[in-house]
């Protein structure tokens, strides 16, 4: 019996330790895509942006899409009201779709949907950057 306890432990500490460490491609470690934040100028819009990680051509990068939950709604997702066209990896949020006092949870999906890459919830007030 107290074998078979140590062989388990062994073999879930393995697990656990190979599903810890990164990929790599060709000597480097790969990352995945992820949102590097949302910030507010003003209260009254926001934008989020994210990074590619470790995809490797333009059509992958296409294939991420920003998903988003006013709390204050229902429980669907919508996907971002308008990509930029000036920055890359960007969703900007005009007044139409940003209101204060209500938590956001926003998810960088895979274009199918079946890969949520990553998630932060936050209130527009607490990502308040002034201009500098």
């Amino acid at each position: 019996m107290m074998e078979t306890t140590l062989f388990i432990c062994i073999m879930l500490t393995c697990a656990v330790a190979t599903q810890s460490v990164p990929p790599t491609i060709q000597g480097q470690t790969s990352t995945l895509p992820h949102l590097t934040g949302c910030f507010s100028r003003e209260l009254m819009t926001f934008r989020c942006q994210w990074e590619t990680g470790s995809l490797q051509n333009h059509t992958e990068h296409e294939d991420l899409r920003l998903f988003y939950i006013l709390e204050k709604d229902s429980k669907k997702w919508m996907e971002c009201p308008s990509y930029s066209s000036i920055r890359e990896n960007e969703c900007y949020f005009n007044s139409s779709n940003t209101v204060i006092w209500f938590p956001y949870v926003v998810q960088l999906r895979s274009r199918s949907l079946d890969i949520v890459y990553d998630e932060i919830s936050f209130n527009v007030e607490d990502i308040g950057k002034p201009c500098r």
